[in-house]
């Protein structure tokens, strides 16, 4: 059985939403040993021991990796819609067991979809991160009004316009060259530059775009980081999303997400909501099981 080492870094809040994830995980990969490193600095023993039930009724096994007090530096904390804990992915290779490694970081809103051994496959050699483009590099001039991505990218002069800007939320990442490469002081220090500049608009996913462009492989969007508001299932035929992501503010367990998505729909040329509706199914099953639901 292939052995795959998951990530995922939370809060409280998000806990519930993390259990669907692993739900969805296990469910669609059973012919794996997953092994589930939790990073966190919030989670109190009953949020831990909920997760690890639902890890080891799966027969996966789970860590726990509370991040110090000392790495968790000023910019972190600064006040914005995004937790402190998204900046944790960056600062993981001092606390994941000196044997992993690869490691597959996930985002707590996502629902697997299918098998991720492929992903996990990927030949990493000589780069750090690999990861899907963002949908503002793939959707157009509309969205670039609002995140304004190639501009920033320019202004900053971090970033050359011939990498693309990858979504972070699903990050396959190389931890045996990012420890040989840079240390956990040196990766805070070089956070707290540029936050100190301001820049760091999308926290963690803007710095290693900016730092580490150079380091990155793309992989497809359509397959392993598919943002279901933005195409139809139709028009991903036959591709499959193996990995679905409710990036940005409508998320599937909010009462309203059917509205914002067809406020949404309705402003992009009158698309139906097809894929909207499925992918909200598929959040429904896996949110539904507690963590008495066996591996069977």
């Amino acid at each position: 059985m292939d052995d795959l080492n998951i990530m995922v870094s939370t809060d409280r809040n998000y806990v519930k939403h993390l259990i669907a994830m692993l739900h969805s995980l296990f469910d669609t990969n059973r012919d794996c040993i997953i092994n589930i490193h939790v990073l966190h600095s919030s989670l109190n023993d009953d949020d831990l021991s909920a997760i690890e039930k639902v890890v080891t009724n799966y027969n996966g096994v789970f860590y726990s990796h509370k991040i110090s007090a000392n790495h968790e530096s000023e910019t972190m904390h600064k006040k914005t819609r995004l937790p402190k804990e998204a900046y944790f992915r960056l600062i993981c290779m001092d606390y994941l067991p000196g044997d992993v490694k690869k490691v597959l970081y996930l985002d707590c809103d996502i629902i697997i979809n299918g098998s991720i051994q492929e992903l996990y496959n990927t030949d990493m050699t000589g780069i750090m991160f690999a990861a899907a483009y963002d949908y503002i590099e793939v959707i157009g001039d509309e969205f670039n009004k609002v995140f304004d991505q190639k501009k920033r990218k320019s202004e900053y002069e971090l970033m050359p316009d011939t990498c693309k800007y990858i979504n972070s939320g699903v990050l396959l990442m190389n931890i045996e060259l990012i420890r040989k490469s840079v240390t956990t002081d040196e990766m805070i220090n070089m956070i707290e530059n540029l936050g100190s500049r301001n820049i760091l608009l999308y926290h963690d996913q803007d710095f290693i775009n900016f730092v580490f462009h150079k380091y990155i492989k793309y992989i497809d969007y359509k397959i392993y980081n598919y943002f279901p508001i933005y195409k139809d299932w139709e028009e991903l035929k036959p591709e499959k999303p193996l990995i679905l992501h409710f990036a940005g503010p409508f998320k599937p367990w909010e009462d309203d997400y059917y509205e914002l998505c067809e406020q949404y729909v309705a402003v992009r040329n009158n698309r139906t909501r097809p894929f909207v509706e499925q992918a909200k199914e598929l959040y429904d099953k896996y949110a539904s099981l507690d963590s008495s639901s066996f591996y069977v």
